[in-house]
């Protein structure tokens, strides 16, 4: 999921995109993409602007594999280069800054301390841009896209199964013969999911102020109503248009692309990588976050990213934010 606005100014700038764009097809990569529906969780309505976003958002993702591939291998460069110095300067900063990752200057690529990590943001990267350029994806579903989440149905365990209506869900068993679905599950479309903060009466997709969410062992992401309705999120960012030095704060980070690199990173990440949740987030002096109900809150936007990246670098390498930041940023 992504919710979050810019907490302060960051002192990453952008650049100007150079990477060569990747064949991104929306309607190719997501066998299970409901383009002609306006029903049924389709998307419809908002075809064009997924597809043109998806391929922003690819250009995004370009732009963090070259930068971190310059990292990997370039040390800073000398005093008389200024041009290149600066922009290796803005890279591994943005590398600190988002995934507490430490470049080294003398030698180029990670620091010991930081090479686990390091690499886990290179491999992540590597797929999302592999995937969106082959339109493909190694995982054991097709990719399904879906706008809104009211074709839901909730199943009680005696109803019929609708994968198999002659069987009841209650007959499906697990190895040790206890029932799979003891509580029943919520389905769409193939897909059946009943997590515990799941009841019959709700399933909890989509939550105020969401933007979409992703199930990656469903290999599902979807994006909610919220998103097309918030007067905060723009649908593409343009990236053509950015200048050297415009810095981050100056450029609308609530955006469709921004939501997919988000939203991918969880997709890539979680299955079969060993998780890319939203981090729980925490302040300034690295104590954890917490609403007015005592809830933990996530590490969305800016300060938060920055605050997770300076106390913990393994969890601020596995937080979905960080890596739309990331990419925004280069």
């Amino acid at each position: 999921m992504l919710v979050g606005r810019l907490g302060r100014i960051l002192a990453v700038v952008l650049t100007v995109v150079t990477a060569v764009e990747a064949a991104a097809d929306v309607n190719k990569f997501f066998s299970r993409y409901w383009p002609n529906r306006d029903t049924d969780n389709g998307c419809k309505a908002h075809a064009k602007d997924l597809d043109d976003s998806y391929k922003e958002a690819s250009k995004l993702i370009d732009a963090a594999v070259d930068a971190i591939a310059y990292l990997k291998t370039n040390k800073k460069p000398g005093a008389l280069k200024l041009k290149d110095r600066w922009n290796w300067d803005r890279q591994a900063q943005a590398m600190l800054s988002m995934f507490g990752i430490k470049i080294s200057s003398k030698n180029g690529g990670p620091l010991d301390e930081s090479r686990d990590n390091f690499e886990f943001v290179e491999k992540i990267f590597g797929q999302m841009q592999d995937g969106m350029k082959h339109d493909q994806l190694s995982m054991r579903a097709p990719p399904g896209l879906y706008c809104g989440v009211k074709a839901w149905k909730y199943y009680k365990p005696d109803a019929s199964n609708p994968l198999d209506p002659t069987k009841k869900i209650s007959d499906e068993k697990l190895f040790d013969g206890k029932p799979r679905w003891p509580r029943g599950y919520w389905y769409f479309n193939g897909n059946r999911v009943m997590n515990p903060d799941q009841t019959p009466e709700k399933h909890n997709f989509c939550g105020d102020n969401v933007y979409a969410f992703t199930i990656a062992q469903l290999t599902i992401i979807t994006f909610c109503d919220y998103i097309w309705e918030s007067n905060n999120v723009v649908k593409t960012l343009n990236v053509d248009m950015v200048k050297e030095y415009d810095h981050l704060m100056a450029k609308e980070r609530n955006s469709l692309s921004v939501t997919w690199v988000h939203e991918l990173a969880h997709f890539y990440g979680s299955y079969p990588n060993g998780g890319l949740p939203d981090q729980p987030a925490v302040d300034q002096n690295g104590k954890q976050v917490k609403d007015s109900k005592g809830n933990p809150v996530k590490t969305y936007g800016t300060m938060y990213v920055l605050n997770l990246a300076k106390a913990d670098a393994d969890r601020a390498s596995r937080t979905a934010d960080a890596f739309a930041l990331f990419a925004l940023a280069m």
